[in-house]
């Protein structure tokens, strides 16, 4: 049976508030991997390079940055610091859409358990 729009937000609006969240949540996820995957193959490709050239980047600089968070354009670094939130706003602010940020962590300590 194919619900109608209608029937699928009474459904939802019968909901627990948690449960309500978790389905909200989990339908902007499925629409993230689809803008992610969506494009023509140009596209795609471009996001991909800027990908790589990212990961690159944060290969080649990641002792200078370390435990630092950064905002990349593929490999241009537009921000770095301690709070991703402000890099954020900052991408906010130049009109990215989908920010780069992530964490550098390039010394990791072994492990010194008993």
């Amino acid at each position: 049976m194919i619900q109608t729009e209608q029937q699928i937000l009474e459904s939802i609006r019968a909901l627990t508030p948690e449960r309500r969240e978790r389905v909200i949540k989990a339908a902007l996820s499925e629409n993230d991997k689809r803008t992610w995957k969506s494009g023509t193959d140009d596209e795609i490709a471009a996001r991909y390079t800027r990908f790589q050239k990212a990961q690159q980047w944060i290969h080649s600089h990641k002792e200078e940055f370390d435990g630092q968070f950064v905002l990349l354009d593929g490999d241009v670094l537009l921000g770095h610091g301690i709070d991703p939130k402000e890099l954020y706003d900052l991408a906010r602010e130049r009109g990215i859409k989908s920010p780069y940020v992530t964490r550098i962590k390039a010394l990791d300590l072994p492990f010194g358990g008993w």
